[in-house]
């Protein structure tokens, strides 16, 4: 798996955009049946992208190779990830500090 990160370039530098691919290796394979564990994966139990999916689109593809190296190239796969509403601004009192 390798992931690729876009970020704003000011402070606090925020995600906007998040690539993730994943490289799969075997016999037998399925790209429906892997875009499936994927996609559940990533978009039901990730807690890092469920964290930054409000404010950064998610992208993820997949790729099957053979036992000898061949590769029928990379596939996207649709998350469907919903977007987190993001909380709301919190303000501290002088009394409850940092």
């Amino acid at each position: 798996m390798t992931v690729e990160g876009h970020q704003d370039a000011e402070p606090p530098w925020t995600y906007r955009r998040v690539a993730l691919h994943f490289r799969v290796s075997g016999d037998g394979l399925s790209a429906p049946v892997l875009a499936r564990v994927i996609r559940l994966s990533v978009a039901r139990y990730c807690s890092v992208i469920t964290t930054i999916a409000g404010v950064a689109a998610i992208e993820a593809t997949v790729e099957l190779a053979g036992a000898d190296g061949s590769t029928m190239g990379r596939r996207m796969i649709e998350l469907a990830i919903p977007a987190s509403p993001l909380p709301p601004e919190i303000e501290l009192t002088a009394d409850e500090g940092l």
